[in-house]
Parts: C-alpha cells; sequence; structure tokens
C-alpha cells in the first residue's frame, strides 16, 4: 500500500505524465554509489518532521545541489544528489520563479539516470550531468537561455527546490565564460589558456566554511577574490563536512560528489587539505589513503594545458579545542608528518597553513576549531602567495614573471 501511494504522489508530482515516455541525452558522469552521509544537528533539529524522519535524517540529509551558481552558454549542468532512501525518485530544472505542476521542466530525469528507468535507486550520491533538452513538453532549445533557473529534488522525503543557478551567455561548450582578462602579459602561464584556469578547492569543514556569518567568507572565496585580480581563475569549494582522508569509513571524501567533481572539471590547481577528522579516530592507512588523492588528483590533469596540474598539499591549520575529539597533539604528531611526507613522496607543493594559525585565538569562531572570516583570509592569504610563486625553478600554472620571476625568468 505505501509503495502503491508513493507511486501516485510520485505521479502528481512528477513533470508530467508525457514527459516520462520521453528521453533526452544525460551524461551520467559518474554512478558511484555512496553510504549515507551523516548530517548535522542543526539540520535535524530544525527539521519539523515526524520521529521516524528525525532519526532518518540523523544519519541521512536528502539534498540536491549543483557544483557552481553561474554556467556558460552550452557548459554541463552538473548535479550532485544524495539519495536517502530506495525509492522512484526524480530531479528537474525550471525557470527561476516557478515549480513543478506551472510549468514544464526545462530539464528533469529518474534518479536512476534517464526518463525511462522509473525504478528505485541506492541510497548513495551521484553526480549527473545534464547537456541536452527534455524531449517531451520540455526546453525546445539547447543549451538553455541566459536566464536563473531552480533545481527540485523530488525525494522519498517531499518534493522540495534545492538549489539555485545562472546561465551567462558565451561560446564556449565546456568552461565557463572568462571575464576580460586583468593581466596583460601574454607570455604567463594563466595568458597561455583560452579559457578559466580552474582551481579546485578540496577538504572538510574547514574548506566548506562552517560556522561563518556570511557567504563569501571561507576561504576558497577569499582566495578567488585575490586570484581574479591576477587573472582568469575560476575558484570551486569542494568542502564537506566531517569527512575523513581515511578511505573505507561511512565519511570518506573519496566517497562524495564533491570528490567526483572536483576531478571531473580537470583542475589546473588542486588545493587538498583533509586530516582534521582523522585524528578523532586515527588510521595509519591515513598516509597511504591521503597519496592516493594526490594520484588522483594528477590522474585528472587538464588536457588541454602543456603546464599540466599543479597539486598543492597544505597543512592544516592550529586546534585551538578538544572539541569533537579534535586534539592538537594529535594533528601535531600524525597528521603533520604523514601530510610532509606524502608532499615529499609524490613531489607536490607543500603549504604550511600550521604555523601561521598556532596560538592565533583572534582567528577563531565560537567552537574553537573553524576559523572565522580573519583566520579564513590568512588562509586564503597564505595559499595565493603559494599559488604566485613556489620558488622551485619551474614556471608553474598560476606564476607570472610579476609574481615570481625566479621561477619564470625564462618567460620574462
Amino acid at each position: 500500500m505505501k509503495s502503491f501511494v508513493f507511486a501516485l504522489y510520485a505521479l502528481l508530482w512528477s513533470p508530467s505524465v508525457a514527459e516520462l515516455l520521453g528521453s533526452y541525452d544525460v551524461k551520467n558522469i559518474t554512478n558511484i554509489i555512496v553510504p549515507v552521509h551523516a548530517t548535522n544537528q542543526n539540520d535535524t533539529a530544525n527539521a519539523k518532521q515526524s520521529n521516524h524522519l528525525r532519526s532518518r535524517r540523523l544519519q541521512c540529509s536528502p539534498s540536491a545541489s549543483v557544483t557552481k551558481g553561474a554556467f556558460a552558454a552550452g557548459e554541463d549542468i552538473l548535479v550532485t544528489l544524495n539519495i536517502c532512501q530506495p525509492a522512484t525518485e526524480w530531479f528537474g530544472i525550471w525557470p527561476a520563479g516557478t515549480a513543478p505542476g506551472s510549468v514544464p521542466a526545462v530539464n528533469w530525469q529518474f534518479t536512476c539516470g534517464g526518463q525511462s528507468c522509473a525504478s528505485p535507486q541506492n541510497v548513495g550520491g551521484y553526480l549527473f550531468g545534464l547537456n541536452g533538452n527534455t524531449v517531451s513538453r520540455g526546453s525546445s532549445t539547447w543549451p538553455l537561455p541566459s536566464g536563473s533557473y531552480i533545481v527540485y529534488y523530488n525525494s522519498a522525503f517531499g518534493t522540495f527546490s534545492t538549489a539555485t543557478f545562472s546561465v551567462v551567455g558565451g561560446s564556449s561548450p565546456s568552461v565557463p565564460a572568462a571575464p576580460i582578462p586583468v593581466a596583460t602579459n601574454t607570455q604567463n602561464a594563466v595568458g597561455q589558456l583560452n579559457r578559466l584556469v580552474r582551481v579546485a578547492c578540496v577538504g572538510d569543514s574547514i574548506t566548506k566554511g562552517d560556522l561563518l556569518n556570511a557567504p563569501g567568507d571561507d576561504y576558497p572565496s577569499q582566495l578567488g577574490g585575490f586570484l581574479v585580480g591576477t587573472g582568469n581563475f575560476a575558484v570551486y569549494n569542494f568542502g564537506v563536512n566531517a569527512v575523513t582522508a581515511t578511505r573505507g569509513q561511512a565519511l570518506s571524501y573519496d566517497r562524495t560528489g564533491e570528490f567526483q567533481t572536483s576531478l571531473y572539471i580537470k583542475p589546473d590547481i588542486y588545493l587538498l587539505m583533509l586530516g582534521h577528522n582523522d585524528v578523532k579516530r586515527w588510521n595509519s592507512g591515513f598516509q597511504s589513503d591521503l597519496a592516493w588523492y594526490v594520484q588522483q588528483a594528477k590522474a585528472a590533469a587538464p588536457t588541454d594545458s602543456a603546464k599540466g596540474i599543479r597539486i598543492i598539499l597544505a597543512i592544516p591549520p592550529w586546534v585551538k579545542t578538544t572539541r569533537y575529539g579534535i586534539i592538537e597533539s594529535g594533528m601535531v604528531n600524525l597528521v603533520q608528518p604523514a601530510v610532509r611526507s606524502v608532499a615529499s613522496s609524490e613531489q607536490v607543493q607543500l603549504v604550511d597553513l600550521h604555523s601561521i594559525t598556532v596560538n592565533q585565538a583572534n582567528y577563531y569562531a565560537r567552537d574553537g576549531l573553524h576559523l572565522n572570516r580573519q583566520g579564513y583570509g590568512t588562509l586564503a592569504s597564505a595559499l595565493f602567495q603559494a599559488i604566485q610563486c613556489n620558488q622551485n625553478g619551474v614556471c608553474e600554472i598560476g606564476e607570472t614573471c610579476s609574481s615570481c620571476p625566479s621561477d619564470c625568468f625564462v618567460n620574462c
């Protein structure tokens, strides 16, 4: 009976019966099944639902998100889903200000990957790249016209709007539309690319920017502000709360859609910082697993750049508190040596964010673990300087004649 009720509910809320019979080109970027993610307590406390759903949300929070706020015309719209219960679910894109039932979706599909696979999907995280119009009663043209859009996700817990994004004009089919270049030196590493330099910021809640009072205070956002003044950069925040570098655990970072997306965009610069959550339940495999992430990033190097990919491994910042079981001594004695060893063995750049934050209590939020705007600004400044000049004798992506003449003197 419950299955019948849910099926009827899904049908009533689906884009349209006619659309369910259509099909369109969907690029299933990855089909990796991910264990349920632990949600934070605030999400649970704010959910005014039944005790059963509250208990369920302690283990998993259904969500759909887009990888960034603006896409270029013709670019794949990347949607990440976190599915919490095997059921016949769907998600779709509508013009901003509209909703399912009011107008047809401009693009939609079942969570099993298409418009003709009406079947339950396994619990987990999935990344979808939407790159074609809905054939039946959907968008008549692709790429989507410029404008604002909203994603709706029909999950077992209800239908809700989850993310908004915009489509901006441009002719590039696969990369963001670049603004007018700020840098005038066409011989530098940035100028040699006819597109934005993609910077992936990968990590846990320190990267995501948990407990911040305002959007844009996280270090990736502040780093983007520094970089935009030097050239054409696109900075992506792939931080996820509570994740570990250690693989094979329920909250391992490699099991998230954010990790898959960080590789899919083929970044030019890969900023990797993990370790806080690993020290809570230390596993001797941390070092080898961290090296694995570096190796995966190397394999995702862009193919249109002679510079390849530049990987920067960060030593996590100081821990002011003992809350959450994250202890400073463990970070210093366990995490730091492992990070240094991986940077050395994999021959990637190392940035020490611990030494610049140690004993700087004014950099931290109320919980003593996450940073405030000033603290994240300090991280962003250090990483910006690291990108501008590595001083290793090689002119790398992000370095210029003016920022690093010791490395780029041949081009000057």
